[in-house]
């Protein structure tokens, strides 16, 4: 089996088999015109098991941020266009939370990522919310 950093790949698929939150990526502009502005996402890298198991949707903000700072409940997960994404539509606005920032020397996420909600709220640093307890 192959080693991913100091998981295997089943252990990460065990962990994302806990997951509720899926953690997108967004640059500014974006962000605020559509994950604010529109109460939804799209373009979305998500598997069958993803879109039937996650709740939640939090929003990594790239630099000067480089912080997750809001959430939101999803409504519904619908295929975008003919692109093989998704949209994820909001039950309502996001909220915001206690920025969860990137730890000095580590990578931001450049696409989907799933962590549980609970994990992500409580992390001082987003490796923290990865972690495989």
């Amino acid at each position: 089996m192959r080693r991913i950093g100091k998981a295997t790949a089943a252990t990460q698929r065990e962990r994302r088999r806990r997951c509720d939150t899926v953690l997108v990526p967004a640059l500014r502009e974006g962000f605020e015109e559509v994950f604010l502005g529109e109460s939804r996402w799209y373009a979305v890298r998500m598997s069958r098991g993803a879109r039937e198991r996650v709740k939640y949707i939090a929003a990594y903000q790239g630099a000067p941020i480089s912080a997750v700072t809001h959430m939101a409940e999803i409504r519904d997960i619908r295929p975008y266009e003919d692109s093989g994404k998704y949209m994820v539509s909001f039950k309502g606005p996001a909220w915001q939370i206690n920025p969860v920032p990137l730890r000095k020397g580590k990578k931001a996420p450049q696409g989907p990522v799933y962590v549980k909600k609970e994990d992500l709220l409580r992390a001082d640093y987003l490796d923290e919310a990865f972690d495989l307890t």
